[in-house]
């Protein structure tokens, strides 16, 4: 494509300051400009001049010169002034109001060439209100997949995205079965951001990186918050201590006898500072420390360079430029195997080594082989110097302009809503009763015979298979099989000619089969629910049902879930239960159901939190008069406006089936 050809590309931002976002927003729009694209920013606060050099052929437009006002109505709350936090409350509410707004206004104003949203509350928007014809980009920052703002976002308001794009492959397989069941035809992108290395302020290195690399010298680069793990520190210290005298006490150490026998400097600052200097004085490690606290990028390059080895001993990590920094630099990287950035970016033997999480002898042994062996450096240096190349700039925004000439997807951006669908779904609804289709799904066991999905149907998940066509799929599978779990169904037969439809509440139909595959020593299979939650429910099933053999039993958050449906495979359950909510968790069973000879798999939803006497159930009165949905709705008034929806908009499709045609008849 030549460079007058090229699309318009426009990219959404909160302000463009001092941060990691607005910096490769920055990046990119400066690179892009070069090329011969048409670049515009909107922004939604003007801050003041951007923080970052923007090319003047980049466009800037600012929509709001309000700034938030988050710190004057805490101050106010603080002081308990009325006045105060009603004026500041006032002024909040035009800032969000107009922040919103303006934005709104703005997407619609994009005709033609790409949108990229770099906010999920901006992606929200796009997917909203972009028009069709332009192709919608959203890009994920950071790591927030555990929070329910953005679940939720996927569920409802990523339909019309055309492409998603994540920082590392690890968090693109995380989170696509999230996404994947509302927007079939998205596509999802692992592009890294890139690692901008100014060559006016690069330390001086000589032809051989571990010539000018001090001999003792570790590093370790952070906050010094939780997370982090800077008071891992301490025993991998220890460790090596001990292990680098033993070493030299034997003889077979080549290196001077020099004191201290190492350093790992620590450069950072953060709320764990003053417990680290209490912790190293306590340990008598203080000859093996040095502090830096905070210093500046190009001092922090002088130290990796300079040093022998990168130390990462974080509980969890995003993406993380002191990585890439480090393998620029030639250091290569000692990493914790947590999820995310270590697994993605550390490949052990080219760039470096992974240790099981918190073992800190194994950590401090591969230390004091690297400081021992200078060799070692040298063989892995190819492979920290082809790392630095792939996140450069030049191939990362090749595989942004990539993305640009897909354009938008072909595929329709909505489905229609049909009523055949739900006469579909109602002619499959299992018409006998609780106390028929246990024994019924055991006989299935008995008989070997192909595994069955179990669908817990209420008035969400039939509209959810109006709308989405791949959830659609599974509801009609002929391996599926639909009860009517909400009174709203029930209800609902009887007035399309089923009035025999009785109801099957998921909680009683897990309860049941539990107690009736304990004696038989079955296997079961847990996945869902909070990490709490998952704990008190193996708590109570061991205690109710001590011969079950539970062969997995994992919380909903984080898990790879590829490795869940390996897992499940190579056990072969016979009952599976997800609690992940509709349609993820059908979309889940419905992939391990391939593997599987035989069994029963159950979309349980919240299930798990009852049995686990983490929420109360409704009291029988409620059930009797068929007002459990009331009695979750008051203690749950978050769910109104979801259950209005969804009800008014299935009694509507529940009439238009019934005037379109005869009644059904089985």
């Amino acid at each position: 494509m030549r460079k007058d050809q090229r699309k318009a590309i426009t990219f959404t931002a909160l302000h463009l300051q001092h941060g990691g976002v607005e910096l490769a927003i920055t990046q990119q729009a400066n690179y892009l400009a070069a090329e011969g694209y048409k670049v515009r920013i909107i922004c939604t606060y003007y801050l003041g001049e951007p923080a970052y050099h923007l090319a003047p052929e980049v466009e800037t437009c600012y929509l709001t010169d309000r700034r938030p006002n988050r710190s004057e109505l805490g101050a106010a709350l603080r002081a308990r002034r009325p006045f105060s936090v009603l004026r500041e409350a006032y002024r909040a509410a035009v800032t969000l109001y107009l922040k919103r707004q303006t934005m709104v206004k703005a997407i619609k104003a994009v005709e033609n060439g790409v949108i990229v949203s770099t906010r999920h509350e901006h992606s929200i928007l796009v997917s909203r209100y972009g028009r069709s014809g332009v192709q919608k980009v959203a890009q994920l920052h950071h790591d927030h997949r555990f929070d329910p703002k953005l679940l939720r976002g996927f569920q409802h308001h990523y339909r019309n995205i055309d492409d998603f794009v994540l920082l590392l492959p690890s968090l693109k397989a995380e989170l696509e079965p999230l996404i994947r069941p509302y927007n079939s035809s998205i596509r999802l992108h692992a592009i890294g951001n890139c690692l901008h290395m100014d060559p006016g302020k690069m330390p001086a290195q000589s032809t051989s990186l571990t010539a000018v690399k001090r001999h003792n010298h570790l590093v370790w680069v952070g906050r010094l918050s939780p997370e982090k793990g800077v008071l891992r520190l301490l025993p991998i210290a220890e460790g090596l201590r001990r292990l680098l005298l033993a070493d030299m006490a034997a003889g077979s150490s080549s290196r001077a006898e020099v004191e201290p026998l190492f350093v790992i400097d620590v450069y950072g600052d953060g709320q764990e500072m003053a417990e680290l200097k209490r912790e190293i004085a306590a340990a008598d490690l203080s000859e093996f420390f040095v502090l830096h606290g905070m210093r500046n990028r190009e001092e922090i390059l002088a130290a990796l360079a300079q040093s022998k080895v990168m130390l990462l001993t974080s509980h969890t990590e995003g993406f993380s430029f002191v990585i890439l920094e480090a393998a620029s630099m030639g250091a290569p990287i000692l990493a914790y195997d947590v999820r995310m950035a270590p697994r993605d970016l550390v490949k052990n033997g080219e760039t470096g080594f992974l240790i099981k999480d918190d073992d800190a002898e194994e950590m401090a042994a591969a230390a004091a082989k690297l400081l021992t062996e200078p060799a070692t450096i040298d063989i892995l240096q190819p492979g920290l110097a082809a790392m630095g190349e792939a996140y450069s700039e030049k191939k990362i925004m090749e595989r942004w302009m990539e993305l640009f000439a897909l354009g938008p997807v072909k595929a329709p951006g909505s489905v229609k809503v049909r009523s055949d669908k739900m006469r579909e779904y109602f002619e499959k609804l299992y018409d006998k009763t609780m106390a028929e289709l246990v024994p019924e799904l055991l006989k299935r066991l008995e008989q070997e015979l192909p595994p069955i999905l179990v669908v817990t149907a209420n008035p969400e998940i039939l509209m959810l298979g109006q709308r989405l066509p791949s959830y659609d799929g599974i509801l009609r599978d002929p391996e599926t099989l639909i009860v009517a779990d909400g009174i709203g169904v029930v209800k609902a037969a009887k007035m399309l000619g089923l009035p025999s439809l009785t109801r099957i509440p998921g909680v009683e139909l897990v309860e049941k089969l539990l107690a009736a595959l304990a004696p038989r020593r079955g296997k079961i299979f847990l996945y869902g629910a909070k990490p709490e939650v998952m704990e008190a429910l193996l708590t109570k099933i061991k205690q109710a049902y001590p011969d079950l053999q539970i062969v997995g039993a994992y919380h909903g958050y984080g898990q790879n879930e590829a490795v869940l449906q390996a897992e499940i495979a190579a056990t072969q359950p016979d009952l599976v239960l997800a609690a992940l909510g509709a349609p993820r968790q059908e979309t889940f069973l419905a992939q391990c159901r391939k593997s599987l000879s035989q069994g029963i798999l159950i979309g349980v939803g919240g299930s798990f939190d009852v049995i686990s006497g983490q929420k109360r159930r409704a009291p029988k009165i409620w059930r009797k008069l068929n007002l459990e949905w009331a009695y979750r709705l008051l203690h749950e008034p978050k769910r109104l406006g979801r259950f209005v929806r969804n009800n008014l908009g299935f009694l509507g499709q529940v009439w238009r089936t019934r005037l379109t045609g005869d009644k059904l008849d089985r």
